[in-house]
């Protein structure tokens, strides 16, 4: 039998030892919402302005109740303690409003002093200042072409699309970019990036997404304001957060759906062929796969590779 060392008695305790009670993380995320709904140019009009905090302890049983207070007429603003995570989360959503100035009547600019309680941690509290604007200049869209090509991109195929990169704000940290695609409101991301303000292109690789199935792209621009070594201890990272956000909702397509029930089968083969010979009978051009102007035996062979290609990756075969 092996006798254990100093060393891996160190370890075993070392790992055996309670997470430290206190608190990880606190911020305010103050949000412009956007959709874009044409090509080339950013919406002219905001759909609401949000707000919501959060703060985060290592364990949940750290605080059992966060408040923050504030100026405005809305303070005290108690926080919503969210079960299931595997550290403490306490979060509230300050609600949408129609413009800029209804928001801050109720969230003015200012210190927020977020104060926990009634956990491990005891009474602790500490503050951050939020100041009146920094929100990105650039109202994030898609530009160039990309919103219309997006609007029956090819899932089986990569997409590449444009978007205007933005400065970072006066009196911002830092800024990022964010993009994610779902299949809407609160679902999990099909596909998520994280682009430096100094970007203005994306990808969406092929099969990531499936084919004849409606999305939703969220393009997000945000200016961070960080707060370092907060609470007792130094142990919390503060954050204020300036975003704006635009969506940008699309469906996707697969060549190989002749018949457009958004499944690629035998059937889409079949109509495709029927519609080969009444076009060669008729003078028409609806099977004109390759869009070459003509009709003929070369759209059948591209339509039967396409077909082979998409149905064969489950992204648009039934």
């Amino acid at each position: 039998m092996r006798t254990p060392t100093a060393t891996t008695l160190l370890a075993l305790v070392a790992g055996a030892a309670p997470a430290l009670a206190q608190v990880r993380a606190y911020s305010i995320n103050e949000g412009v919402n956007y959709l874009q709904t044409g090509e080339d140019s950013p919406p002219k009009s905001p759909i609401n302005w949000t707000l919501n905090m959060e703060l985060q302890t290592v364990v949940p049983g750290d605080a059992a109740a966060t408040v923050v207070t504030f100026s405005g007429p809305r303070s005290p603003f108690a926080l919503t303690f969210i079960p299931g995570q595997p550290f403490g989360l306490h979060r509230r959503f300050g609600g949408s409003y129609v413009t800029k100035a209804a928001l801050d009547a109720d969230f003015p600019p200012g210190p927020y002093t977020f104060t926990v309680s009634g956990g491990t941690i005891g009474v602790q509290a500490d503050s951050l200042n939020v100041p009146l604007d920094v929100f990105p200049a650039v109202i994030p869209y898609l530009s160039g072409d990309s919103f219309t090509r997006l609007q029956s991109a090819n899932a089986t195929v990569p997409f590449t699309g444009a978007f205007p990169p933005f400065t970072i704000p006066s009196g911002a940290d830092r800024g990022i970019v964010q993009l994610t695609i779902s299949r809407g409101s609160g679902q999990p991301a099909d596909l998520s990036l994280l682009l430096t303000p100094a970007d203005s292109s994306f990808t969406i690789p092929p099969r990531t997404l499936d084919g004849n199935t409606s999305y939703i792209l969220r393009l997000v621009y945000t200016a961070y304001l960080d707060f370092p070594a907060r609470f007792p201890g130094g142990t919390a990272s503060g954050r204020v957060a300036f975003v704006r956000a635009t969506a940008v909702d699309f469906t996707t397509t697969c060549d190989a759906d002749f018949n457009t029930d958004h499944t690629v089968n035998s059937t889409d083969v079949s109509d495709f062929i029927n519609q080969w010979f009444n076009d060669l009978a008729e003078g028409t051009l609806t099977s004109d796969f390759d869009a070459n102007g003509v009709v003929n035996s070369t759209d059948v062979s591209s339509f039967i590779n396409v077909w082979f290609e998409e149905s064969a990756g489950q992204i648009c075969g039934g």
